[in-house]
């Protein structure tokens, strides 16, 4: 079966609704077996009344008016800046637009393989091993049973089983990193983490 033919409101489809309800077939009958609503179908019949057969194309799903784009001047500055050598962050502030909005603007003009120039990232790092270190604790839960994602079965719930967390510590200088997993979070079991 060709998916094309067979997709719930293709122009074979649109046709044989049409052509049933011309035929005699009620509405309320075809869209129980068409499994559609009722006013999409007499939506269908008037298109096909007032354009025929170009009815049963299926036309861009684009809107008419997007009274929300971008106007045509600020994509342009967008484009304008950034091949000034602005950062994206700058860009957006002073345009008043979304870093997102700047981006997806620069990737639609300018392709897929437009690179941001970023502002080089500052690092820091503390002069010896120990002066300041990085902790943190992650929760994580436990089950008894393998879940949903193992099995495909969504009803196997595992309640009750409690959580087990995650100590990690960082050194800033060296980056060394060290974590264990621990029954809880209190403040004696993680100094004796420490």
């Amino acid at each position: 079966v060709n998916m094309a033919q067979s997709a719930k409101t293709s122009p074979h489809i649109r046709e044989q609704l049409v052509r049933r309800y011309l035929n005699g077939e009620p509405v309320s009958r075809l869209a129980r077996q068409f499994g559609l609503s009722e006013s999409w179908i007499y939506r269908l019949l008037r298109a096909f009344k007032s354009r025929g057969d170009e009815a049963f194309a299926i036309g861009s799903s684009r809107p008419r008016q997007s009274p929300n784009a971008l106007a045509l001047g600020t994509c342009f500055s967008i484009q304008v800046l950034a091949a000034g050598g602005w950062p994206q962050w700058r860009i957006a502030e002073v345009l008043n637009v979304s870093e997102a909005t700047v981006s997806r603007v620069l990737v639609r003009m300018l392709g897929k393989r437009w690179k941001s120039r970023r502002e080089p990232v500052l690092r820091y790092e503390h002069d010896e091993p120990g002066s300041l270190v990085h902790l943190d604790i992650k929760r994580v839960a436990q089950f008894d049973e393998p879940g949903w994602r193992v099995t495909g079965d969504r009803s196997i719930k595992t309640k009750g089983a409690g959580h087990q967390y995650v100590h990690v510590c960082v050194d800033d200088h060296s980056r060394v990193a060290h974590a264990e997993q621990l029954e809880d979070q209190r403040g004696l079991t993680a100094a004796g983490f420490m």
